[in-house]
């Protein structure tokens, strides 16, 4: 009586449980078809999304990841001719790197003005600057430059 409750025994109990196994072993068969056809129906919806998915992965690839790779490796050939054209000025030509800077800009503004790739007009500026001609004025550049390479100045 520690606690100041009143506690009394009210004896022993006894209790008998019954338990029809049949009907238990019924029960748990129901409830695994049930467990079962729910799986199976998400199992089924898991792998259509799966197969949506694939599809706009494989559509992602053949419309945006392959023509952005191409254009990526055809923008990194042009860049990569461009700049050999201009080291072939510095190097062979024996052209100052910085003049052959200013020209670099010049050349990228002047293609979309003449629809040449800087390409084609650094090759313009190479046979031009080879041949022995000088001029460091952007109408030079421009002038020398397009008509190396076929095009008409403007």
């Amino acid at each position: 009586m520690g606690t100041g409750g009143i506690t009394q025994n009210l004896g022993e109990a006894s209790v008998d449980v019954v338990v029809n196994l049949d009907k238990l072993e019924q029960q748990l068969k129901a409830s695994r078809a049930i467990f079962e056809k729910a799986t199976k129906k998400m199992a089924k919806s898991f792998d259509k999304v799966g197969k949506k998915i694939a599809q706009v992965g494989k559509s992602l690839t053949t419309k945006l990841t392959a023509p952005l790779l191409g254009i990526s490796v055809v923008a990194g050939k042009v860049t990569s001719e461009f700049d050999d054209s201009l080291t072939k000025i510095i190097s062979l030509v024996g052209q100052s790197s910085d003049q052959v800077a200013k020209w670099r800009e010049q050349i990228l503004l002047l293609g979309p003005a003449v629809g040449k790739g800087p390409g084609e007009l650094a090759d313009g500026l190479f046979f031009v600057t080879s041949a022995g001609f000088r001029g460091y004025s952007r109408r030079w550049t421009k002038r020398s430059t397009s008509t190396a390479c076929g095009c008409r100045p403007t």
